[in-house]
C-alpha cells in the first residue's frame, strides 16, 4: 500500500501525459497527444520543464520530435531539456520511420514513478488496438485508440498545436522513469528515460 502521505494531485496526470507525448509519440502514435486532454496539470512557479535521454535504438528507427519553443537543446532526436510556462502556446513537430514495419505484436510499456514514491505502469500494443490503462491514486481510467496495425516503414509525421493551461495552484510534482517500445518478436525499438517536473 502507498504512504500515508498527501498523493499527488489529479492534476499530475496532465504533465504525465505531456512528457509521453512529447518524447514518445514519434514511436508510437499521433494519437498519444490525446493524452495531453486527461486532466489539469500541476503547478510550479515556473510551469513543466523535462529532459529525455534516448538509447537502445534499433537499426533503421529514426524519430524527431521538435518543440517550437522552450527548449535549450538539440540532438539527432529532436528538442530536450525544455521548459515551458503555464499558459503557453506551443507547436510540436514529429517525424519518425522505422527499419521494417511496425506490425501486430509490437508494444510499448511505460515505467514512472511520481514524486520517486507512486509507480505508475502499463503497456499497450503499438498498433492495432486500444490502449487502456488506469492513473495511480484517482484511479482515473484512459482509453486511446491506435493506428491500425501495420504502421508503414515511412512511418508518421505530423505538426500538432496546442496550449498548456494556466498555473492552477497545485503543488510541484516530479516525474522520473522510462518508456520502452518493442517490435512483435520482443527486439527492442527504442527506450526513453525521462526526467520531468512540474
Amino acid at each position: 500500500s502507498l504512504p500515508s502521505a498527501t498523493p499527488p494531485s489529479p492534476a499530475t496526470m496532465r504533465t504525465i501525459s505531456f512528457v509521453l507525448a512529447a518524447i514518445f509519440v514519434a514511436g508510437a502514435s499521433a494519437s498519444l497527444f490525446d493524452l495531453i486532454t486527461i486532466s489539469d496539470p500541476p503547478v510550479s512557479n515556473s510551469g513543466i520543464t523535462f529532459s529525455r535521454t534516448v538509447s537502445n535504438v534499433a537499426a533503421g528507427f529514426n524519430a524527431l520530435v521538435t518543440f517550437s519553443t522552450g527548449c535549450s537543446s538539440t540532438d539527432k532526436y529532436g528538442s530536450n531539456d525544455c521548459s515551458f510556462d503555464w499558459g503557453e502556446s506551443l507547436t510540436v513537430t514529429y517525424n519518425a520511420s522505422f527499419g521494417s514495419p511496425i506490425t501486430a505484436g509490437s508494444t510499448f510499456s511505460v515505467n514512472l514513478k511520481i514524486d520517486n514514491l507512486v509507480p505508475f505502469k502499463f503497456s499497450c500494443a503499438l498498433c492495432g488496438a486500444t490502449c487502456e490503462f488506469e492513473v495511480p491514486v484517482i484511479k482515473k481510467k484512459v482509453s486511446i485508440p491506435l493506428p491500425a496495425c501495420p504502421i508503414a516503414p515511412a512511418g508518421i509525421a505530423n505538426v500538432t498545436k496546442f496550449t498548456i493551461p494556466a498555473n492552477p495552484g497545485i503543488p510541484t510534482t516530479s516525474i522520473k522513469g522510462t518508456v520502452n517500445a518493442y517490435d512483435a518478436s520482443g527486439k527492442p525499438l527504442v527506450s526513453v528515460a525521462i526526467d520531468a517536473s512540474a
